[in-house]
């Protein structure tokens, strides 16, 4: 689990480890992100040729293929939804 300063606290909603795939991911990130959404975190380039020579994960492999909290899902959100 993250770990969290004194000021934030633990919450189940957004701290527990879940994988989410397929449309169940899909429907997560709606209602995180408010429809609004990246399949690269927010800031990071789109490129793939840039995000496989740096090693950066896509969405699938970071909470599908392993689980994820909703903390990081929401670094997906467009920059607006954040």
């Amino acid at each position: 689990m993250p770990t969290k300063t004194n000021q934030e606290k633990l919450d189940p909603f957004w701290d527990n480890l879940n994988s989410h795939c397929g449309s169940e991911l899909a429907d997560e990130l709606e209602g995180i992100c408010n429809g609004k959404y990246n399949e690269l975190p927010a800031g990071v380039s789109q490129s793939i040729i840039h995000r496989r020579k740096m090693g950066i994960p896509l969405i699938t492999e970071e909470c599908c293929y392993n689980p994820c909290t909703r903390r990081t899902l929401k670094e997906y959100c467009a920059p607006s939804q954040q």
